[in-house]
C-alpha cells in the first residue's frame, strides 16, 4: 500500500499510510524504537496519541515537552510532567 501511495505523488496519502502504521505499532507495543519513530514522524496526530498513553515514562514525557511538533503537544506533555511530579510527592 505504501508503494502505491508513494508512487501516486500524493504526499497526504503517504502521510496517512505512515500515520496508520505508527498508530498501529503504538497500540501493539510502545517500544523505545516506536516512540522515536513517532517523534521523527513530525505528525501532530501521532504525537497526541502518544500523550494519551498512560505508560509513557517521565523521560519520554520530557522529550515530548522539549521537541514535540506543536506547542500544544509540548504544553500537554509539560502538564503531564507537572501532574506526575505532584502525584509522586
Amino acid at each position: 500500500m505504501r508503494e502505491w501511495a508513494a508512487g501516486s505523488g500524493e504526499k497526504p496519502l503517504v502521510r496517512l499510510v505512515w500515520r496508520k502504521r505508527l498508530l498501529g505499532q503504538v497500540e501493539v507495543d510502545l517500544t523505545a524504537e516506536v516512540f522515536e519513530a513517532c517523534l521523527a514522524s513530525e505528525d501532530t496526530a501521532v504525537q497526541r496519541e502518544l500523550l494519551a498513553r498512560a505508560e509513557l515514562s517521565r523521560e519520554q514525557l520530557e522529550q515530548l515537552a522539549r521537541v514535540g511538533i506543536t506547542r500544544a503537544v509540548r504544553n500537554l506533555a509539560a502538564a503531564r510532567i507537572r501532574a506526575y511530579r505532584y502525584s509522586a510527592g
